[in-house]
């Protein structure tokens, strides 16, 4: 079984757009591809690897930070559909790092 459960796109810390990372899943002949953006849910990738039969679900890198002891950790998030909830928490995040980078 070929899979990559882990890897960014330029919505994140990588350099390949969408489209380029799907037809490099299909040259890799992957079966299971999962697109794990910080913080971001991407169904344009979703949707574009399954017209090309490549197996996956939406998933994310979710950021975490203890403030108090200055701790930060990723976790990976999968699921067929992401809850809207979630959606909802992840863009709060986004947009409190969009301030904070505003304020410096």
């Amino acid at each position: 079984m070929n899979l990559d459960m882990h890897f960014h796109s330029n919505l994140s810390d990588w350099k390949q757009s969408i489209d380029e990372i799907v037809l490099k899943a299909k040259d890799l002949w992957l079966q299971y591809a999962f697109l794990t953006d910080h913080d971001r849910i991407s169904s344009q990738f979703v949707t574009k690897a399954r017209s090309l039969w490549i197996k996956t679900w939406e998933s994310v890198e979710i950021s975490t930070l203890n403030k108090q002891d200055d701790f930060s950790l990723h976790l990976t998030y999968y699921a067929w559909e992401i809850s809207q909830k979630v959606s909802l928490i992840l863009e709060n995040t986004i947009n409190q790092r969009i301030d904070f980078i505003k304020k410096q």
